[in-house]
């Protein structure tokens, strides 16, 4: 007999589920409440057809979970349980966080550079605490950030992470990740480090202060060699100092950029209090 997929009015755990929020190839995220404390939260659990053709599905899913719940920073989305149905899948139950993806909010669109660096620089922090716990999270994209109207940023799904002391997934010979944002050492195989995901946090605030990513192409590539080769465009009308940390942020050759995320996040706090202080 075939697993049903669940719908609102389920019950998961402890947590009914009111609404849904998302849906994608692995699994589907639904609005949820705690049935005791009427807490509201997110709840993820993976689609019935991937358990049946993946059967390590589960575990990176539960993976993914202790990658989050290792990460305690007010710009990462917290993880508050987990657990498993009675048919074998996993969940996972997280804050609820209000707001469009990154992309969303920006709409391909330039955003003023102070917003830009106030999103920066939270992300920034996020990355620098990731790091610092052993969490690479190797799949930093606009569409795993979350913006609120504050410009309060969360960076979620940690489903491509690197965690130290745990199994690697989705990781070795094949690239995985978001091609528009992956340094290019991550296209020849090099395993994510600290000085891609500071790539691609680069790439993130190249995208938001003129509109698109820097680089582009038609394949992965394509991709591949804009990154390697490409030339970055310069970006006009931004503060003075913004540049400077975009081009070493987004540099070839790991080892010419920032030696570190907390000298990112540095960087930005710097910068953001001399907008802020400026007339």
């Amino acid at each position: 007999m075939p697993v049903r997929e669940l719908d609102v009015g389920d019950r998961v755990g402890a947590y009914r589920l009111m609404a849904p929020i998302a849906s994608g190839g692995m699994g589907k995220v639904f609005r949820a409440e705690h049935e005791v404390l009427r807490r509201p939260h997110a709840v993820k659990v993976l689609h019935a057809r991937v358990m049946e053709r993946d059967p390590r599905a589960a575990e990176r899913l539960h993976a993914e979970a202790r990658a989050a719940s290792r990460v305690r920073h007010p710009s990462v989305v917290e993880v508050a349980d987990a657990g498993q149905l009675a048919d074998g899948r996993p969940f996972v139950v997280m804050e609820l966080v209000e707001g469009p993806s990154l992309c969303e909010h920006a709409a391909g669109m330039a955003m003023p550079a102070q917003h830009a660096v106030a999103i920066a620089r939270q992300l920034a922090g996020a990355l620098t605490t990731a790091h610092a716990c052993g969490v690479i999270h190797a799949d930093v994209s606009p569409a795993n950030v979350i913006v609120d109207l504050d410009l309060r940023a969360k960076l979620i799904d940690f489903g491509l992470a690197r965690v130290d002391g745990e199994p690697c997934f989705g990781h070795g010979e094949l690239v995985h990740g978001t091609p528009a944002y992956m340094a290019p050492e991550r296209f020849r195989g090099t395993a994510p480090d600290q000085a891609s995901d500071q790539y691609a946090l680069g790439i993130i605030i190249h995208e938001m202060l003129s509109g698109s990513p820097p680089f582009s192409g038609e394949t992965v590539r394509e991709l591949y060699f804009a990154h390697l080769r490409g030339t970055l465009p310069e970006l006009d009308g931004v503060p003075r100092g913004l540049n400077e940390i975009v081009s070493r942020c987004l540099a070839k050759l790991p080892g010419d950029r920032f030696p570190g995320m907390a000298a990112v996040a540095d960087a930005l706090e710097a910068l953001e209090r001399a907008l802020e202080a400026a007339p």
